[in-house]
Parts: structure tokens; C-alpha cells; sequence
């Protein structure tokens, strides 16, 4: 493999393994050892969507795992403990919170906090 090219610093966007760069012509390129090969342009236009996507999990964990402890907060509430529904609801409205801050950030708008 260390034929091809040199070990880059940048790992494959689709099994996350090392880049090697291959000159070819003056032309930039990047290949994995599974045989997965990226110009430099599309080599970026993979790497940011999958920002994007890493992004869009983080604001789908947050939203659920704010709904969940909101769940666990009536499940509180109705065993009649009010301290530990007010801190459960408090983590949820915090997950919240940082899921909207993403949100607003994929999507280019300003952020409250």
C-alpha cells in the first residue's frame, strides 16, 4: 500500500481507515486500503457531510434523551418525589436546550446562548 502514496493525516470518511496520497499527474487524490478513493474536492464534500450527519445524531440523542428524563420526571412526581422530578426535569430541559443550540447551528442561525 505505502507504494501508492504517503500516509496523510486525514482517515477515510466510509471506514474511517488512513489516507494515503497519491500523486498522480500533479493530481491530488486520496485512497484507504479497502480501495475507497477521493479527489481532494470530493474528499471534502464527504468529510463535511459527514459533520452534518454527526450533528443531526447529536441532536436526535439530546431530543430523545430529554424526552425520556421528562418521562422519568412524572414517573417521579407521581411517587410523590418532587426533588428528584425538579432535577430530572432540569437535565431534560438542559438536553433540550443543547439539541435546539445544535439545531440552530446546522442550520445556520444564530444562537441564544
Amino acid at each position: 500500500m505505502l507504494r501508492l502514496g504517503e500516509p496523510s493525516t486525514y482517515t477515510c470518511p466510509d471506514c474511517h481507515g488512513v489516507l494515503l496520497e497519491v500523486k498522480d499527474g500533479g493530481v491530488q487524490r486520496f485512497r484507504c486500503h479497502t480501495g475507497h478513493a477521493y479527489s481532494a474536492e470530493s474528499l471534502a464534500a464527504a468529510v463535511f457531510e459527514g459533520i452534518e450527519d454527526t450533528m443531526w445524531a447529536a441532536v436526535r440523542a439530546l431530543d430523545e434523551g430529554g424526552s425520556l428524563l421528562e418521562q422519568m420526571a412524572g414517573e417521579f412526581q407521581e411517587r410523590h418525589d418532587g426533588d428528584g422530578a425538579a432535577t430530572l426535569n432540569d437535565r431534560a430541559s438542559s438536553a433540550k436546550r443543547r439539541a435546539d443550540q445544535i439545531r440552530r447551528l446546522i442550520m445556520g442561525e444564530p444562537t441564544a446562548d
